[in-house]
């Protein structure tokens, strides 16, 4: 929303989602555009942003938060999030 304020483009707020899922729903249903990252869009939506001259998505941040404090879950917990972010610093 920042983005599209920033380059003067309007814009109204259809849908409010409970996460990805919810979002990509209802992106699917024609309800509207949503700002996903090309590796988590499903096959069926499609880019939009050079054709409505969109401006590029920012980086985003994830952060984990865990109470876990017995030591195999943590190693556990340590191994899934340096996975991640292979992942994503790879993208």
């Amino acid at each position: 929303m920042r983005a599209l304020d920033k380059a003067k483009l309007p814009w109204t707020e259809t849908f409010i989602g409970g996460g990805v899922t919810a979002v990509v729903a209802a992106a699917e249903a024609g309800l509207g555009a949503a700002p996903l990252a090309r590796r988590i869009a499903p096959p069926g939506l499609i880019d939009i942003g050079a054709t409505y001259k969109l401006p590029k998505l920012g980086r985003s941040k994830v952060m984990l938060y865990s109470r876990v404090s017995d030591a195999a879950q943590l190693a556990a917990l340590r191994t899934i999030s340096a996975a991640f972010r292979k992942i994503v610093l790879a993208a």
